[in-house]
């Protein structure tokens, strides 16, 4: 299948989910950005389709956790998805462990009301699957644009899972094309 319907078919799914969820529409080009650029740089097609479900998957996070501010446990299945995802690259065993622990140590954060426990849950999986570098690039990019979101939208909870699921997908979205993450 063509690059272009993949993407199409991406742009359509997200469209009906947007309008289904009653949710604002700038969401859209938000995703259809970072997905587009991945899909221009003409991957082979075997890794377009898993990366198609993949992005679907951060999107339907994403939505879920900004219209009502809560993670059920039955979403945790999402996460075994994404550690399951995260063995198809070679980080060492040392940086993944190193990323659970970074999650786990988040726990403190959860105790004084700073993060949520599905946020921690999320870095926990999220380490697991791409290391502690992985880790700390998702958490940059996910602070910096809850950041950005916050203070355009003068609000004071924020829903930092969906940011993270975003910035899961951009960081993945690198490593799918070849690019490598130094810090």
């Amino acid at each position: 299948m063509n690059p272009f319907w993949i993407s199409f078919l991406f742009c359509a799914i997200s469209w009906f989910l947007l309008v289904l969820w009653q949710l604002p529409l700038w969401i859209l080009p938000f995703w259809i950005l970072p997905f587009s650029g991945f899909i221009a740089t003409s991957p082979p097609l075997f890794s377009t389709w898993p990366f198609f479900l993949f992005f679907l998957i951060g999107f339907l996070v994403f939505c879920q956790d900004f219209k009502t501010r809560h993670f059920g446990w039955i979403w945790l299945l999402v996460g075994i998805l994404v550690m399951g995802i995260g063995l198809y690259w070679s980080f060492s065993w040392s940086s993944r462990l190193l990323g659970v622990f970074f999650g786990l140590f988040s726990l403190i954060w959860v105790k004084k009301h700073w993060l949520g426990l599905a946020d921690a849950i999320g870095f926990c999986c999220i380490g697991f699957s791409l290391g502690l570098q992985g880790l700390c690039f998702v958490i940059i990019l996910a602070s910096l644009t809850c950041w950005i979101y916050g203070r355009l939208a003068q609000e004071r909870l924020l829903p930092f899972l969906s940011f993270i699921g975003w910035g899961y997908c951009i960081v993945v979205s690198f490593l799918v094309q070849g690019i490598e993450l130094m810090i």
